[in-house]
């Protein structure tokens, strides 16, 4: 210390020579023994984590990460191990404890830098990563979600409904299969919305978990109608079409307040259209009559579009109709719709009527 010794020769000469001799607990005791607050080492024990990062002696990194008391980083070491290559979510279940320790870390670093005096000395030590409160904060509610996702997974994999847990035999290269990890809250928005989507899907088959896929969109700021509505086309994509009306249902007593619901439901009849599927039922479940015609005119009903307009006495809805009939070749119905329109032009408020003379 006296001399102050380049770090290079620090790690080459003592650290690594140490840690080849399994002796790291009795040089972290000497260092200890010197300067407790470990401030004078903080340079050496910096650069010592970066030569670790290096080699990939992920663990040792860790240790030493905890014993310098750089709790940011030693946090997201644990997130990092969490995080390895893994072919499904059935592995990262056992790795559960990696993100207890990452919480616990991140709570350390609050409560130092909420200790007036713990503080000051904790910003003395050169090299720490250092972030506000809130930030910290922010990534312990992170980790909390993503312990309940994964907590509502092992539920669905312990029940006979548990084909919505991505794995690494949907990927088709062997390279990406080594280096796959199941999409998680610690990923980029696409990830995020991809697990606020698995976990939506197996509510569907267990009754929970939708309040679960509320949290996740809000916490995140994601686009509802875009998970819900690609919800709503995977189980029809999959066959549970059966499931459509109660996922529906679900849609509208969870997601009311984040999400038009009708453009959801409109999705799904766009896609039973698609297979031909019984659309019927689903177009009742729509709350507006305009969104309703919209969905027969999708599906080519056009007689119900049509006894659906007259019944709002809409001669706009009609002329759209009519335009359908004429175009899909109805010849019956575009009759219909012209007798009706010739019949009621003279009974028209002056708005409908002024709607229809622009086409």
């Amino acid at each position: 210390m006296e001399k102050k010794c380049d770090p290079d020769v620090f790690i080459e000469a003592l650290f690594m020579p140490v840690l080849k001799n399994v002796q790291l607990s009795s040089l972290k005791h000497h260092l200890t023994n010197v300067d407790q607050l470990l401030s004078v080492w903080s340079p050496y024990l910096f650069a010592t984590c970066r030569h670790l990062e290096r080699l990939k002696y992920l663990n040792v990194l860790y240790e030493v990460q905890l014993f310098m008391g750089d709790y940011i980083r030693a946090a997201k070491s644990a997130i990092n191990f969490y995080l390895a290559p893994a072919p499904s979510y059935r592995i990262l279940f056992e790795r559960h404890r990696h993100l207890r320790n990452a919480k616990k870390h991140y709570e350390e670093y609050v409560k130092e830098n909420k200790d007036e005096n713990s503080g000051k000395e904790y910003k003395k030590r050169k090299n720490m990563k250092m972030l506000s409160v809130k930030e910290v904060e922010s990534y312990i509610q992170v980790i909390t979600l993503q312990e309940e996702v994964s907590s509502f997974f092992q539920l669905c994999a312990s029940q006979k409904y548990h084909a919505f847990l991505y794995e690494a035999g949907f990927v088709d290269s062997e390279s990406s299969k080594s280096s796959y990890c199941p999409p998680t809250l610690f990923g980029n928005v696409e990830k995020k919305t991809e697990v606020a989507l698995m976990v939506l899907l197996n509510a569907i088959n267990t009754d929970e978990g939708f309040d679960l896929t509320v949290k996740i969109i809000q916490t995140f700021n994601l686009d509802a109608t875009a998970i819900l509505s690609k919800a709503g086309r995977e189980l029809i994509r999959i066959n549970q079409k059966r499931q459509i009306p109660y996922f529906l249902d679900c849609v509208k007593c969870f997601f009311t307040k984040i999400v038009k619901v009708d453009e959801v439901i409109l999705e799904c009849v766009a896609e039973l259209s698609k297979q031909n599927g019984d659309v019927e039922d689903i177009i009742k479940m729509l709350t507006s009559e305009s969104n309703k015609i919209n969905a027969y005119l999708m599906c080519g009903k056009l007689k119900s579009a049509y006894l659906l307009a007259i019944k709002l006495n809409s001669a706009l809805h009609v002329r759209r109709v009519m335009v359908a009939a004429e175009q899909g070749g109805q010849d019956s119905i575009q009759r219909f719709c012209k007798k009706w329109l010739e019949t009621n032009s003279l009974k028209m408020k002056p708005k409908e009527s002024a709607s229809h003379q622009q086409f």
